[in-house]
């Protein structure tokens, strides 16, 4: 699906609390809302929103990951249903049928849960909780175009825009909690392959 119409995005700079997830859920869904009313249609929040990055094994993580959908993504499908809106909110994810972790982002709108995505190439410390993901680069098709999402080390490789643009994807989501090195890549990623690409990072330092 191909849009002719323009719309405004936002890409939401977060900084969330490490273990703080209802707070943190708390405060994006604020941020969300002040995005909506000033006319964003489509919102992107970074990497592990919900809940910080710095994990160093499944037992610190076991008490925030959710499964998708779950309790979050139910959250932010009523939000995005009272403002007709679409959100990419990065999250831990638990397997219900296999207990593993992964680090992925969901893609919610006013119908509801739309999909999901699993991070393939993880950072050295992810790598410690969660495993690479295995549902490739899904393409989501929505009123705004088609969208697909990557997350932070997916831009060291070309091969992840590229799997999304090949499969007809418009735009590239890009949640990532990345000092410089995964963001630089992406006005390459964006060049090459005819891509709008909304990267969202977190701010400040994790406490």
């Amino acid at each position: 699906m191909s849009r002719k119409e323009s719309f405004i995005a936002a890409c939401i700079q977060f900084n969330p609390t490490l273990n703080e997830r209802e707070k943190n859920i708390e405060k994006l869904t604020e941020l969300v809302y002040e995005a909506a009313k000033n006319g964003a249609k489509f919102i992107v929040t970074p990497e592990m929103a919900t809940t910080g990055y710095y994990y160093s094994d499944r037992d610190a993580i076991k008490h925030y990951v959710d499964t998708i959908p779950g309790m979050t993504t139910s959250i932010f499908e009523k939000i995005c249903r009272e403002l007709n809106i679409y959100v990419v909110i990065g999250m831990p994810e638990v397997d219900p049928d296999t207990d593993i972790y992964y680090n992925s982002a969901a893609l919610i709108g006013p119908e509801g849960y739309i999909g999901k995505y699993r991070k393939i190439h993880l950072w050295e410390w992810e790598a410690h909780w969660a495993v690479a993901g295995d549902l490739g680069v899904p393409v989501m098709e929505t009123p705004l175009g088609n969208i697909a999402i990557n997350i932070c080390m997916d831009s060291i490789y070309f091969e992840s825009s590229r799997i999304a643009m090949l499969h007809g994807a418009d735009i590239l989501a890009f949640p990532t909690n990345s000092s410089a090195q995964s963001i630089s890549f992406l006005q390459s990623r964006a060049e090459t392959n005819g891509l709008y690409i909304l990267s969202a990072n977190r701010s400040n330092e994790e406490h």
